[in-house]
């Protein structure tokens, strides 16, 4: 029996109209954040993540048994970007096998250090920054074929400086974190037009220079860090609307120069990287009332020098931080509600630098690193296994990008 129907007949399900419309979600904008947030919506509390810990339902199965085809057809990409003025890069990736070939660059390509680069959540589109040319930020259409037309150039462009960009997790609005005021900006997004005229500023802007941005999975709430205190600033979001009344501050601030926000894909719990001890700080979150308890900080954190970038896992079952000083990542169990749990082993291949960036294939079964140091490929690419940790490095691309990584980012069409 399909999984649709296995559901609603076992009443997990709420309505035949709401399994409607996760087939809409299944086949527009396929990846873990909409899964896990369709998740999310069962009826029984908790059931979410369990029926995925259970292997009821896995982010890996739910596609072939959903709709009836196989992931394995699906096209998956893995873009790397540098602090070097052209050094982004587009490879096709095969999940087992690693690096495929790199695409040509774009006919029109963005210039300066790109810090962040993203794929929208159907994979129809590609967006990145630019640290210091204006419009700083740039987009395009994307295909199997590669680069399409370049996207205008938004109305109103985004403060100098950008540090992140991400589409939100339906896809149809784009935020920017960027060190020039306003700090946070977001515009709407629609695949094949582009940029649409900005949304107004927050009525309280975040503290000076914004180092990240991150939509929860419910696209209902947007995170942004900055150097200033209080450091971690979350509003209420509305697509079409825009920004709510800021959340109050968590009674226990994050570590100064906080960067990189991300949520667990169940929407429960958030964490920031920050440049003081322990270089990590997470807590509960509730979208609607906002911060909860702080977690206890991992053990053995005081040599890690500094906290560069953060990812919860695809299923939210592991947490990895990249790090400033050797081994420049370190990799843990994750329970919500308890929160860390015994470090995993570093990975037999240290990447040569600091981990600027972590991302997790959305099959939840490759982590990619942009690492920053001068020599080696920007990207270190490795096996995940939950309960197990990082397995034996992939191949380097054959073309890759040489050092000073900044971005990386899967993408699925």
């Amino acid at each position: 029996m399909p999984l649709k129907h296995r559901l609603s007949n076992t009443g997990i399900l709420q309505t035949n109209t709401y399994l409607n419309e996760i087939d809409y979600t299944i086949n527009t904008s396929f990846n873990e954040n909409n899964i896990v947030g369709i998740l999310d919506e069962i009826t029984n509390p908790g059931m979410a993540m369990s029926l995925l810990n259970s292997g009821t339902i896995s982010v890996n199965n739910w596609f072939d048994e959903y709709t009836g085809f196989s992931i394995a057809t699906l096209n998956t990409y893995l873009a790397v970007s540098a602090v070097l003025t052209g050094q982004n890069a587009v490879y096709n990736w095969t999940n087992g096998v690693g690096f495929g070939s790199r695409f040509a660059n774009p006919a029109s390509p963005s210039t300066g250090a790109c810090w962040s680069i993203g794929f929208h959540p159907t994979g129809s589109d590609i967006q990145m920054t630019s640290f210091t040319v204006s419009p700083y930020i740039s987009a395009y259409q994307w295909s199997s074929s590669g680069y399409g037309t370049k996207y205008s150039n938004p109305g109103t462009t985004p403060g100098s400086g950008p540090y992140d960009s991400t589409f939100s997790p339906s896809g149809n609005d784009l935020a920017v974190a960027t060190t020039g005021t306003p700090y946070i900006q977001v515009y709407p997004w629609t695949v094949g037009v582009g940029f649409g005229t900005k949304y107004s500023n927050p009525s309280t802007l975040p503290g000076v220079n914004g180092n990240g941005c991150s939509f929860n999975p419910a696209g209902t709430d947007i995170a942004v860090v900055s150097v200033s205190t209080p450091y971690i600033q979350v509003y209420p979001w509305t697509s079409g609307v825009g920004f709510g009344t800021k959340y109050a501050n968590p009674t226990v601030l994050p570590g100064a120069n906080a960067i990189y926000p991300t949520f667990t894909p169940a929407g429960t719990d958030i964490a920031v990287c920050t440049a003081t001890t322990p270089f990590v700080d997470v807590w509960q979150w509730t979208s609607g009332s906002g911060f909860g308890t702080k977690y206890s900080a991992p053990s053995g954190t005081s040599t890690y020098g500094g906290g560069d970038s953060a990812k919860f896992s695809t299923s939210g079952n592991d947490f990895v931080l990249g790090i400033t000083n050797s081994p420049f990542v370190a990799g843990y169990p994750w329970t919500h509600g308890t929160g860390f749990g015994t470090k995993y082993a570093n990975p037999s291949t240290l990447t040569p630098g600091v981990v600027n960036r972590v991302e997790f294939n959305p099959n939840g079964l490759e982590i990619a690193l942009a690492q920053g140091g001068s020599t080696g490929s920007a990207a270190y690419v490795y096996p995940w296994t939950s309960g197990v940790g990082f397995g034996t490095k992939y191949a380097d691309a054959s073309s890759p990008v040489v050092g000073n990584g900044a971005g990386v980012n899967f993408g699925i069409l």
